[in-house]
């Protein structure tokens, strides 16, 4: 009787042992798992801070190359517009000249 009761208290605990050998594995395999992921995670983490970086630098250059354009717009708007003064000037001298002239003519005409 003793050996059969030693028996099944053997069994028993070698049931117990085997289910908490499982759990084990099981847990091992979750924790792995896991860990994996959070890998996975921490590895596309440090792609887009790198890609924000990226993104972030030609923002900058862009923004610096469009400032570099509109003072150059700016300058080519001024410059324009100074020409076209000038050319108002030349074309009103001219005008005058040409009313000069023909007042000579008519002037001679008459004489």
């Amino acid at each position: 009787m003793i050996l059969v009761l030693r028996a099944i208290e053997y069994t028993i605990y070698e049931m117990e042992i085997e289910e908490a050998r499982k759990k084990c594995d099981k847990l091992a395999r979750e924790r792995e798992r896991i860990n994996y992921e959070q890998n996975k995670v921490e590895s596309d983490l440090l792609d887009t801070k790198g890609k924000l970086q990226s993104t972030e630098t030609y923002i900058r250059k862009l923004d610096n190359t469009f400032k570099g354009m509109k003072d150059e717009r700016t300058a080519l708007l001024n410059e324009q517009a100074r020409y076209n003064e000038r050319k108002t000037e030349i074309e009103l001298a001219i005008k005058d000249l040409s009313e000069d002239v023909d007042k000579e003519r008519t002037a001679r005409v008459g004489a």
